[in-house]
């Protein structure tokens, strides 16, 4: 399409003329179409005005005077797109207005980003070296039971026979057959000096990893990375704490799981005394991971002390274990009990929280400053947040985060520690999630956190129920009966005092059944269901289900 649509109707008229009407169109500086029919209606105009004059020279002048009581070309310019504009349709003015926003809001947005991405953190603390020393705390490496524990888990390869083994470790000892019971017996000659540095490893009383040095070590491929390492801009702190257990968490499993399978193989040879030392080895092995360090060292070590929880149990269940033997483990499990009092501790989380914040924040030098773009997740509650917070300049500054990091991890630490059954423990988990709820990668962090806390909980529960356990095993082997109530336990001197179920927060349920006693938690549910062990989704019992009780005496096979 042309700007000159009627070139035939322009050539009749006078040059002045079309020059007038071209600069007019020209100095509209508006759509082409309504240019044209500017022009169009400019052509007729005159057409119109000099119909009457044949002389040519007649015409000129009479052009120019028309052209004259026009004004200037500029100016009629300015009318006729005022004019136009004027009589566009209404849905079209609201259109165009519409997008004139939308632009004025987009260029208003880019400019409140701008300075997201103006500035630099300023990295004054070494969190990585704050952790470390903070774990070692100054003790002498002789003491450090890592380096036994890995090189304890390097001997350890065979992941196969480990499975089969394990599998078969669970079975009572007359199920078992001889293809199964050299499966055991293989994998005790070919672990030996794996599990003999394993209880060489747990005298030692400390546990630590110099973070600093496994910081930039190489990723290990096809590791899952953890919730926190979405974000990026962190890599120090996150790499470090992930590798902190990345390279060992898989060989620790499989020598946990080694150890396991031959203590059924140790009993199963008649030493149940050696079996149940060696089940004290493993949770103690547990334990040295638990309560300090990184998040993922807390969580292998919760697995490996559930492992050697179990296999007490099941030792309980299926072999006659002599008064001695009773009485030393009930008093070595409450003396690892005390010393490996916490389970799960929030320290290391802070601290890559707090290393989050200082990476993700400017410093004014008075230690506070603005939110740069890689903290985002951090400072804005959801995307609506995040766009309010951009445009009306509302993200929370240093101070504010720093201090919403350690409200969250305070009330975290208070809910791993205030048990399910206190009336106290919904109030602060709803005002635990209250504050997550303040940036989103808290309110995605909280539900992980909110799993840890039930397994911290479980882990007690299985310590508690053990030690009771043992103590009613304990006075059925003095007495020849079982006790007929819990509190004959305390009264008879063989516990000082009752543990607490900690869902319940009385003693766990007890009662004798003609073949023995059943002992339960009340579980997750915080009922009592008399007994009845929760069922997984295919029906089949399973211990800490949240459908039923949790029976851990008599020992359900799973």
């Amino acid at each position: 399409m042309q700007d000159r649509p009627n070139e035939s109707r322009e050539n009749q008229l006078p040059p002045c003329v079309v020059e007038f009407t071209r600069r007019v169109t020209k100095k509209m500086r508006y759509r082409r179409k309504v240019r044209q029919d500017v022009q169009a209606e400019l052509t007729t105009h005159f057409e119109d005005e000099l119909r009457d004059s044949q002389d040519p020279q007649e015409r000129e002048q009479k052009a120019r005077k028309l052209i004259e009581e026009f004004g200037d070309a500029g100016l009629l310019a300015v009318l006729c797109r005022r004019a136009k504009k004027r009589c566009r349709p209404l849905w079209r003015k609201a259109l165009v207005r519409s997008v004139q926003a939308m632009g004025i809001l987009v260029l208003y947005g880019v400019l409140c980003s701008l300075r997201l991405f103006v500035g630099a953190p300023s990295l004054k603390v070494n969190y990585l070296a704050w952790l470390s020393d903070r774990t070692r705390a100054g003790r002498e490496e002789m003491l450090n039971a890592k380096p036994y524990f890995d090189k304890a888990a390097a001997l350890v390869k065979d992941q196969e026979l480990i499975q089969k083994a394990l599998d078969i470790a669970v079975m009572r000892p007359g199920d078992m057959n001889e293809p199964q019971r050299k499966i055991l017996a293989d994998l005790a000659e070919q672990s030996a000096e794996a599990f003999e540095i394993l209880r060489q490893g747990v005298t030692k009383p400390y546990y630590w990893v110099q973070y600093e040095a496994v910081a930039h070590e190489p990723r290990v491929g096809g590791v899952a990375e953890s919730s926190s390492m979405r974000l990026k801009g962190f890599p120090d702190v996150i790499l470090a704490f992930n590798h902190a257990m990345v390279a060992q968490g898989p060989g620790y499993k499989r020598l946990a799981q080694a150890f396991r399978a031959s203590i059924s193989w140790r009993a199963y040879q008649g030493d149940v005394s050696g079996a149940l030392d060696d089940c004290l080895v493993l949770m103690d092995f547990g334990m040295h991971l638990e309560g300090r360090g990184a998040e993922i060292e807390q969580l292998v070590g919760t697995a490996i002390e559930a492992l050697g929880n179990r296999a007490v149990f099941e030792l309980l269940d299926c072999y006659d274990v002599a008064g001695p033997d009773l009485d030393r483990i009930q008093g070595r499990l409450a003396h690892l009990y005390a010393r490996h009092e916490s389970i799960i501790d929030v320290t290391a989380n802070r601290a890559v929280w707090l290393a989050m914040v200082q990476q993700a924040f400017t410093d004014d030098r008075a230690g506070n400053g603005r939110v740069l773009k890689e903290g985002l997740p951090l400072a804005a509650r959801d995307w609506r947040d995040g766009v309010t917070s951009l445009l009306l300049f509302g993200y929370p500054d240093r101070k504010e985060m720093i201090s919403l990091m350690d409200a969250f991890a305070n009330e975290y630490q208070l809910l791993l520690d205030t048990q399910p059954s206190d009336p106290q423990h919904e109030e602060r988990k709803a005002r635990w999630l209250g504050l997550a709820g303040e940036s989103f990668f808290l309110r995605t962090l909280a539900p992980a956190l909110d799993r840890i806390t039930a397994l911290a909980w479980r882990i007690q529960a299985g310590r508690r129920a053990l030690l009771t356990t043992l103590a009613v095993f304990r006075y059925a082997r003095d007495k020849g009966v079982y006790p007929p109530t819990l509190d004959t336990l305390v009264a008879e001197g063989y516990v000082k005092e009752l543990p607490i179920d900690p869902y319940s927060g009385g003693a766990f349920v007890y009662r004798q059944t003609p073949g023995g006693f059943v002992l339960y938690s009340w579980g997750d549910n915080l009922t009592d269901d008399g007994g009845r062990q929760g069922t997984s989704y295919d029906g089949e019992p399973r211990l800490w289900m949240d459908n039923g009780d949790w029976v851990f005496c008599p020992v359900i096979r799973e």
